[in-house]
């Protein structure tokens, strides 16, 4: 049973809310942030500590004790991906901690070919490539791990209400791909219930899925 969780991420808006997420569920919640943001939540079931993805010391220091782990890092280059998942995986391997529920990107990985034509456009025209190329190098990572992962892939996240929004859990063949297909927008809220619900299920153990509303 999972009781103690570490999120990994960089100050960022989407992991105070898996934080306020995951304490509401009653997990005891460690957050290893990497970035240069502070994140002001007091609560007796909360610790952050400061490091590093990049280094593996830090890394194993906060995933000892742990039950699962949540990848959530935002922002970084593309580096920060595939070397802090390596260390990652590393440790938890080490530690022998089974679980891990990251967080990417629609359009990476194994959802590369399931976008249109218009969406890998733009993608090139913004210069993100690389990050997009990490994001699927990541997931051959997490494939080959022998972990109890699931890749969860996203569009744009919005801070829009999540009352608004239903959820529709696709799996890359169930994307129906034409000129057009793009990843959309989804409330950042519905992603972060979507990643706290994965810890106490195995539904979607071993696979990468995309949510889309």
């Amino acid at each position: 049973m999972i009781k103690n969780i570490l999120i990994l991420a960089n100050g960022n808006r989407t992991g105070e809310l898996l934080i306020h997420e995951a304490l509401s569920s009653a997990y005891n919640v460690t957050m290893l942030n990497s970035g240069s943001s502070s994140i002001n939540l007091l609560h007796p079931n909360l610790e952050i500590l400061k490091g590093s993805v990049f280094s593996y010391g830090d890394v194993k220091a906060a995933i000892a004790g742990q039950d699962a782990v949540i990848w959530a890092v935002e922002g970084e280059k593309a580096s920060a991906t595939t070397a802090g998942t390596q260390n990652v995986i590393l440790a938890m391997q080490e530690m022998n901690v089974r679980k891990l529920i990251c967080l990417s990107c629609i359009g990476a990985g194994s959802t590369t070919t399931r976008m249109g034509l218009g969406f890998q456009l733009i993608t090139r025209l913004k210069g993100s490539n690389a990050l997009w190329e990490a994001k699927g190098e990541q997931e051959k990572m997490l494939n080959h791990s022998h972990l109890d992962f699931v890749v969860v892939q996203v569009g744009e996240m919005t801070d829009r209400s999540a009352s608004t929004e239903h959820l529709h859990v696709l799996t890359p063949s169930e994307i129906k791909r034409n000129f057009f297909t793009h990843p959309g927008r989804i409330s950042r809220t519905v992603v972060v219930q979507f990643i706290i619900a994965q810890l106490a299920s195995d539904a979607w153990v071993g696979h990468t899925v995309s949510l889309f509303t």
